[in-house]
C-alpha cells in the first residue's frame, strides 16, 4: 500500500534538537539553585511541552507552581538565544523529505513543541534549504556556465542572468512550502496524543487519516498516530529506543530514512 501524505513529528524525528534544550534546561536549573541535568536525562524526559519538561526536571519535594513558572521563564529566556545552537537535521532526512515533495508526497509537522520555535527550525533547516537546493539545480539547468554567466547564490548576479524566483526557473514562489502547514503547541489545538492536530493537518492536504503516515520516535507519537487511525511508523534514531517504538504497536519501524520512503510508495 501506497500513502498521499504524511505527517511528521519534529523533535527526534526530523531535528536532533536535544542538546539546544538541554541547555535552556541547565540554565534554568542554574538560576533557580537546582541540580543540572544532562543530556540523557533531557531526552528522557522531552516530548509533551517545555512545561511538562521542567516538571519532571524539578525534584518533586521541591516542584511547586511559583518555581516552575520561574524555571519555564528562565528556560525560554535562555532557548530563545540557544535553539539553533546544534540543532541539525539527522542523516538523510532532508533528502527524503526532498524526495517525497519531488513525488508531490504532501508533508506537515505535528509537534508538542511551541509554534513559534517549531516553524521557526522548519524554515531555517528546510525552507530556506529547498530554496538553495532549488537555485542550485535550476541555474545548473539553464545556465551553460556559472562562471561565463556569473550565475552565482549572491542575489544580484542571480536575478541578473534570468535565474530567477518567478516560477519560471522552477523555483517556489510565493506561497509554495516544503510543508503544507507546521502546527504546534499555542495554536488552539489540544497537545499530542489528542489526535485533534493530526485530522486538521490530514484534512487540510486533502487526504484521508487511511491514507496519511504519521511518523514519529515516541509513545506520544504512536498514540496519536494511532488515535488519528493513521499508519504509524516509528523511527529509532530519535529520544526514544525500538523497544520502546515495538511495545507502542508501531506499524513500521525504521532504522534509515530511506526506509520511510520505500513504505510511502510502496
Amino acid at each position: 500500500m501506497s500513502f498521499d501524505a504524511v505527517i511528521f513529528d519534529l523533535d527526534g524525528t526530523l531535528l536532533n534538537t536535544i542538546e539546544d534544550i538541554a541547555d535552556a534546561v541547565n540554565a534554568a536549573m542554574l538560576s533557580l539553585g537546582l541540580e543540572c541535568v544532562s543530556v540523557e536525562q533531557a531526552m528522557a524526559r522531552v516530548g509533551n511541552g517545555f512545561k511538562v519538561l521542567l516538571e519532571r526536571c524539578i525534584p518533586d519535594e521541591l516542584r511547586t507552581d511559583a518555581l516552575l513558572a520561574k524555571a519555564y521563564d528562565k528556560f525560554v529566556e535562555s532557548y530563545e538565544k540557544c535553539y539553533a545552537n546544534r540543532t541539525a537535521a539527522y542523516e538523510g532526512i532532508k533528502e527524503l523529505v526532498r524526495e517525497l515533495s519531488a513525488r508531490h508526497i504532501k508533508m506537515a509537522v505535528n509537534t508538542n513543541k511551541r509554534n513559534d520555535y517549531a516553524n521557526r527550525l522548519i524554515e531555517m533547516h528546510f525552507e530556506d534549504e529547498q530554496d538553495r537546493q532549488q537555485m542550485t539545480d535550476s541555474c545548473a539547468s539553464e545556465v551553460p556556465s556559472v562562471q561565463q554567466t556569473g550565475c552565482s547564490t549572491d542575489g544580484q548576479s542571480v536575478q541578473q542572468t534570468g535565474c530567477s524566483t518567478d516560477g519560471q526557473s522552477g523555483l517556489k514562489t510565493a506561497g509554495q512550502r516544503v510543508f503544507v502547514k507546521v502546527l504546534g503547541e499555542g495554536t488552539g489545538y489540544p497537545r499530542k496524543p489528542d489526535p485533534a492536530g493530526a485530522l486538521y493537518l490530514a484534512d487540510l492536504m486533502g487526504v484521508s487519516p487511511e491514507r496519511t503516515v504519521y511518523i514519529g520516535d515516541s509513545q506520544t507519537d504512536a498514540a496519536t498516530g494511532k488515535n488519528a487511525g493513521m499508519t504509524f511508523i516509528g523511527v529509532c534514531w530519535g529520544f526514544r529506543s525500538r523497544q520502546v517504538l515495538e511495545e507502542c504497536g508501531a506499524d513500521y519501524i525504521v532504522e534509515t530514512p530511506q526506509e520511510i520512503l520505500n513504505i510511502i510508495t510502496g
